[in-house]
């Protein structure tokens, strides 16, 4: 929780760490997404999912963010930060009809004992060409997940903020 707020709060006060361009043609979200309902006892029921968000940037950057999220009243998802937000991030790059992805863990909310966030993971994902140009792919397929274009994401501008705030944490540890 007290990253999460010194986050919100680093943000604010430094944009320049906004660097990371994303925009809603570069998401991707699992598509098997199940929706539950759960009920807190600081707060009304809501209906939440955890979802992974891919974000394949033009410049060849790759974010991997693993959320919940809750529908708002007007169909957007939102992200919901303080539940649990793990981030991976790498590079990616086209070739002989698949992307060759290269990541890393750079942020975890509830680590598993003993993973490390210095061993990058490199696969072959399969994907279809988008026939828009303002999109990579109609559809990824990772080793374990398929995605599907992310169209509803209620602040994308703040995930792009998070995303570069983890990237400069991991590249320059206290």
């Amino acid at each position: 929780m007290r990253q999460l707020v010194f986050l919100l709060t680093a943000v604010a006060l430094f944009p320049a760490w906004s660097q990371t361009v994303i925009d809603s043609s570069s998401l991707y979200i699992s598509d098997l997404v199940k929706w539950e309902e759960f009920q807190r006892p600081d707060r009304s029921s809501a209906t939440s999912a955890l979802v992974a968000i891919l974000a394949l940037e033009r410049d060849g950057r790759l974010a991997i963010a693993s959320c919940w999220v809750r529908k708002g009243p007007d169909d957007r998802l939102r992200i919901l930060y303080t539940e649990g937000f793990s981030l991976h991030s790498g590079t990616w790059k086209a070739a002989d009809g698949h992307l060759a992805v290269r990541y890393r863990p750079i942020h975890i909310s509830i680590p598993k004992v003993g993973e490390s966030t210095e061993q990058y993971t490199e696969e072959s994902w399969a994907y279809a060409p988008a026939p828009q140009e303002d999109r990579l792919a109609e559809w990824v397929r990772t080793a374990n997940s398929r995605y599907v274009p992310l169209r509803n994401l209620g602040d994308v501008k703040q995930l792009g903020e998070a995303i570069q705030f983890y990237r400069d944490t991991a590249q320059n540890p206290k």
